[in-house]
This record gives structure tokens, sequence and C-alpha cells, in this order.
């Protein structure tokens, strides 16, 4: 089986529907973005690349993707060739919250984190939409509902 890639929206679900798609197809779960800060010797996006790149000869696995991974073209080149591209699509209005509620992200601007919020999203949502393979919508709070439209999406695959 080729590889499963899930992109959105940092706190979209990747890495929790990830694991459980992993654990139920039997499939090796990665988390690029757990790989990425075991170094730090390098700038985030520079380490993100090298660990991307090293997924090249990777197969049956679940790969969650680091949101902002997707910024890089030579990173999609590699996501494309490696499996299908499901992108976890959640209304802005939760991820607004799930990103300002908590301790910031160090990719919005603190002095202007509405705003910062707003500009990183409208960036970012369309590319998401026109590299993936699958749309998933992932508004709901029901993660077995989600994780079974994942697994529809895989078997049609």
């Amino acid at each position: 089986m080729s590889n499963i890639i899930l992109c959105g929206y940092k706190s979209c679900g990747k890495t929790t529907l990830g694991k459980k798609i992993a654990e139920k197809t039997g499939m090796h779960f990665i988390d690029t973005d757990d790989l990425c800060h075991h170094n730090y010797s390098h700038s985030f996006r520079e380490v993100e690349k090298q660990v991307i790149a090293a997924l090249a000869d990777f197969q049956n696995c679940v790969i969650a993707t680091g949101g902002g991974s997707v910024l890089d073209p030579e990173n999609v080149a590699i996501f494309k060739k490696l499996g299908k591209i499901i992108y976890l699509r959640v209304p802005k209005e939760i991820i607004k919250h799930r990103l300002l509620s908590g301790r910031l992200p160090t990719f919005l601007d603190p002095t202007r984190p509405e705003e910062s919020f707003e500009e990183m999203y409208e960036s970012r949502k369309e590319l998401y939409e026109t590299i993936a393979d699958q749309i998933i919508d992932a508004e709901s709070d029901l993660t077995s509902k989600i994780f079974t439209n994942i697994l529809k999406s895989i078997v049609d695959f």
C-alpha cells in the first residue's frame, strides 16, 4: 500500500487521526513535526525540508505533515510522489479558536495574533485545496466519523 499524507492547518487533527488510521490499517505512523523538533541546529523549515526529503523511499505509512510544510513546492512534489494527500478541512473559526486559545504558535505575531492568523489562514487555504487528492471535512468533534471517511477514501484510492 502506498502512503497516506495528511495535511492541513495546525491543530486540525492530523496527528490524532493519523495515529488511529495507522493503528487500524497496520501502517506505520510518522509525524514530521515530531522529527523536526529533535534538531535545533538549523531553522525549522530547513530541518523540515530535510525530514521530508528523507521520506522519499518510505512505504505503507500514514504521514502527518507540519501545517506549513506545503508552502515549499519541493515538499509538495515529494508528498505527491509518496502517496495520496488528504486535506483535513476544518472551519476557519474552529482553527482560529484552537490556535488563539492556548500558547500562540511561533508563526503567529503575538502583537497582532488575530490579524496574523487571518493572513496565515488565507495564504494556505487555496494551497491545501489545490494539492489535495481528497478533501475530508474534519469539523466534527466525532473523530470516529472523520476516521471512517478517511478509511473509505483510502479504500477508494
